[in-house]
């Protein structure tokens, strides 16, 4: 049975997904054992990575090699393929593969994954596993996400899954998701799932209520509840209730403590104890993150609670000058000797891309302040700026958009970091790099 490559980046393990910031993303980065690769990274144009990554031996006198995965991106530095292998038996083998296709305004458009099979052809083949197709409407918003499966030797595409979202008027706020699955023996879509969202003010996720319908897709069966409170010395607080009559019981509650540019620096996960109608405050986990001064993660530990906080695990970081993240190390907790073992350590090599300044058909442009305090001034003549631009952050994320470029954009609710401004143009493009504090 094949499984599917698809990763969907998590807080905490089964808890809070990329749609509860208050608005559907497509998918903005690949996963790795030492961190998360954007899609999208202008200064990558024409590269080819090599994520080479080494365990500690069983019997932890040594590293020996683990994984090795191979990121090749395009002209515009986004990710158009992936190669993952393993080494088992010290050999290298390929095991997955991935392959990314775009749309003009540079979001996800299909997505594609294949597993290694050993049995098709003479020394075995990639085989199909799951196709993934994003469609948006006329402002750029996510409306439908379709997939579809392969069987384990079958080169046949088969119905999967099929998600589809409503937004507030005039707004990127989800309202709604609907989620259908194929049912391959009566041959129909049904509906196994909604998501329900509902704001305050600020544009703020308040609410997400989801629900769950039995196997024949028409009688729903199950609900849960989050609900999310924001104060400034709190952070972000976010509480799972499941149904209890007619009546809202608790379940989870995560509390995020945010920094100034509204990142975690701890998420504190409780549960509610039935017996005593209380949060327990014996059993707790929760995890805890630094940042570099560009805003990127460079720790994050994971501890638990009985009676008293130990650790468990931590995982560590590392940039090149180019703010690229090019390694990290896995640690694991020893008990007996109460100090961090690296299990895992992985290195990142890029073979030399093609500098942003190389590439033909440069526009020239230029653009004031660098750094900046939240606005930035496009120098451009008026004839040139019947074009497309756009503010890239340091994750990939495409925060803001123009058809027609402005001569100022404001970014004054963004967080600090680094950001890339984009041009293209009939006459030529270009991607420049600037700094917002």
């Amino acid at each position: 049975m094949k499984t599917s490559a698809i990763i969907i980046i998590l807080l905490l393990t089964g808890t809070l997904s990329a749609q509860d910031k208050g608005y559907v993303q497509n998918r903005i980065s690949i996963e790795t054992t030492c961190g998360h690769i954007p899609l999208m990274n202008p200064q990558k144009a024409h590269a080819t990575d090599t994520l080479f990554c080494e365990r500690l031996a069983y019997n932890e006198d040594y590293y020996e090699p683990y994984t090795r995965r191979i990121i090749i991106y395009d002209e515009f530095g986004r990710i158009i393929e992936t190669i993952y292998g393993n080494y088992p038996w010290g050999n290298y083998k390929n095991s997955f593969k991935e392959i990314f296709t775009y749309t003009p305004f540079d979001s996800l458009a299909t997505y594609q994954s294949m597993i290694w099979n050993d049995s098709l052809g003479v020394d075995g083949a990639w085989d199909n596993t799951n196709f993934i197709t994003y469609t948006y409407d006329n402002q750029n918003k996510l409306i439908r996400l379709e997939k579809q499966f392969s069987p384990m030797d079958i080169q046949e595409w088969e119905n999967n899954r099929i998600s589809s979202f409503e937004y507030y008027p005039n707004s990127f706020k989800t309202k709604k998701e609907t989620i259908e699955y194929f049912n391959a023996e009566e041959d129909v879509w049904q509906t196994y799932q909604t998501h329900e969202y509902t704001y305050n003010p600020n544009d703020q996720v308040t609410e997400k209520v989801t629900h769950y319908s039995d196997d024949d897709g028409q009688t729903w069966s199950g609900t849960s509840r989050f609900t999310y409170n924001y104060d400034e010395t709190s952070g972000k607080i976010v509480i799972q209730q499941v149904p209890d009559g007619e009546n809202w019981r608790n379940s989870w509650r995560f509390t995020h403590i945010l920094n100034d540019n509204d990142a975690p620096n701890e998420i504190l996960k409780v549960m509610w104890n039935t017996h005593d109608s209380a949060w327990d405050t014996l059993i707790q986990e929760k995890r805890v993150f630094t940042y570099n001064n560009f805003g990127q993660i460079t720790s994050e530990t994971y501890m638990s609670k009985y009676f008293e906080w130990f650790n468990i695990q931590k995982k560590t970081h590392t940039y090149d000058q180019n703010n690229s993240l090019n390694g990290g190390t896995n640690y694991d907790w020893d008990f007996n000797d109460s100090i961090w073992v690296a299990k895992t350590q992985c290195a990142l090599k890029t073979n030399q891309p093609l500098l942003i300044h190389e590439t033909s058909r440069l526009l020239n442009f230029n653009f004031y302040p660098n750094p900046a305090n939240g606005v930035i001034n496009i120098a451009l003549p008026q004839k040139d700026r019947n074009g497309l631009i756009q503010v890239i952050d340091q994750y990939g994320r495409i925060v803001k958009q123009f058809n027609n470029i402005p001569e100022k954009i404001t970014l004054l609710h963004q967080p600090t970091g680094i950001y890339f401004l984009r041009i293209k143009h009939k006459s030529g493009a270009n991607t420049k790099k600037f700094v917002l504090r």
